[in-house]
C-alpha cells in the first residue's frame, strides 16, 4: 500500500489489486482535481471520460465495488462465461463508465495522474467491461505481453459476445 498526504494526515492509499474488492464512493470522489485541463494526451482523455460520468447522475448516485479475480482457467472465455464468473462472485461485469470511475476514486485517494494514466500496469490479465450497448472493452494490460500499456489503455474488441476472449478476466462490481 502507498501513503499519501491529505488534509495534512497519513491516510492509505489502497490500489485495485488481484483478488480484492476496491471501494469506490462517487460522492466522496474530489471533483477539483478534474477541473483543469491536462497537457499529456492520455491524461486529459481520461480527464474528460471521467467528467462526463461524473455528469451522469445515474452513475454516481450509489457505493459500489470492484475487483478482478486471479485467473484459474486455462482457455479463454466468452463474455457470457465471463459474466457467469462475475456472479459467482456476487455481482456482473462492469460497465465502461464504473470503470471510469473507479479511476477517478484512485486520483481522488492520492494516486498520481502518471501512476494511472502513463505508468505500465503490471495486471497479470487484461479486464473485461462493456460499453454502452455491451460491446466488449478490453482494459489495462496483461503482463505476459511486456508492452507498455497504463491502466486506463482500452481496447474495443470486435465482433460478438460469443468471441472467445484469452489473457482476460472480468471486471467484476458489486452494489451490496
Amino acid at each position: 500500500m502507498k501513503k499519501a498526504l491529505q488534509n495534512n494526515e497519513q491516510v492509505q492509499v489502497k490500489n485495485p489489486t488481484e483478488g480484492e474488492w476496491f471501494m469506490v464512493n462517487p460522492k466522496t470522489i474530489n471533483r477539483e482535481l478534474f477541473n483543469e485541463p491536462r497537457k499529456n494526451s492520455k491524461q486529459e482523455w481520461t480527464r474528460q471520460m471521467i467528467i462526463m460520468v461524473l455528469n451522469d447522475p445515474k452513475y454516481c448516485e450509489k457505493t459500489f465495488r470492484t475487483m478482478f479475480p486471479e485467473k484459474v482457467w486455462e482457455k479463454g472465455r466468452t463474455v457470457k462465461q465471463m459474466q457467469e464468473i462475475a456472479e459467482t462472485w456476487g455481482g456482473r461485469i462492469a460497465f465502461f463508465a464504473e470503470q471510469v470511475l473507479e479511476w477517478a476514486q484512485r486520483i481522488s485517494n492520492g494516486e498520481t495522474w502518471e501512476k494511472i494514466c502513463n505508468e505500465k500496469d503490471n495486471s497479470k490479465w487484461y479486464r473485461l467491461v462493456l460499453g454502452e450497448r455491451n460491446n466488449a472493452i478490453l482494459v489495462g494490460a496483461c503482463h505476459l505481453f511486456g508492452i507498455n500499456v497504463s491502466s486506463t489503455d482500452i481496447i474495443q474488441v470486435k465482433g460478438n459476445s460469443e468471441n472467445t476472449l484469452n489473457y482476460v478476466v472480468p471486471l467484476i462490481i458489486s452494489y451490496s
